[in-house]
């Protein structure tokens, strides 16, 4: 059985994680059998300050990057979704490189991260237009940040459209329409 891992990608504050915990839940009162991974850092012991520095935010990458294999080999799964993935991770991580004018060094792992994102069944692109962003004591306070972070997402987008990876944009102007428009990608619809 091909287990379809889908990815919930997007900037801070576009819907995904609330989105994604409706679609689990009515995957799940549809009996398919479901495994996801959330956010690898919220929620965990992990110390925020770990993402202050390109180490970490590899690190963190990293460790998406195997709680998805984790799930791939659960025997019990057919959908795999992703609350961010590793296209979340390296944005974050190309921003981070750019500011200290070393983007260059990422280019192995950015070949490596792309012939990771081929097993994926889709990925479902929150876009940052049509949502309110929301300051809730998690993410990040700079303004700007979302901002320069969403040309990494991006360029990023963009290159998996170039490759012809599975690339479904998600609009909508409350969570409620992103549910209604994901689940119809999710479904095939």
């Amino acid at each position: 059985m091909e287990k379809k891992i889908i990815a919930f990608v997007g900037n801070a504050s576009v819907g995904k994680t609330t989105v994604l915990t409706k679609v689990i839940y009515q995957l799940k009162k549809e009996k398919q059998k479901v495994g996801y991974v959330f956010d690898s850092i919220r929620g965990t012991l992990m110390d925020m300050s770990i993402l202050d520095c390109p180490e970490g935010r590899k690190l963190v990458l990293f460790k998406h990057l195997a709680n998805e294999y984790t799930q791939l080999l659960r025997k019990d799964t057919e959908f795999i979704l992703l609350d961010r993935s590793i296209i979340d991770w390296f944005a974050y991580l190309r921003l981070e490189m750019e500011s200290l004018g070393r983007l260059n060094e990422l280019n192995p792992l950015e070949e490596f991260i792309f012939n990771e994102l081929k097993k994926y069944h889709k990925i479902c692109y929150f876009v940052t237009e049509g949502m309110h962003y929301i300051k809730d004591g998690f993410r990040p306070p700079d303004d700007n940040l979302r901002e320069n972070v969403e040309k990494h997402y991006r360029y990023l987008i963009d290159k998996c459209v170039s490759l012809g990876l599975p690339v479904f944009l998600v609009k909508g102007n409350d969570v409620d329409e992103r549910y209604e428009n994901t689940i119809k990608v999710i479904k095939d619809e």
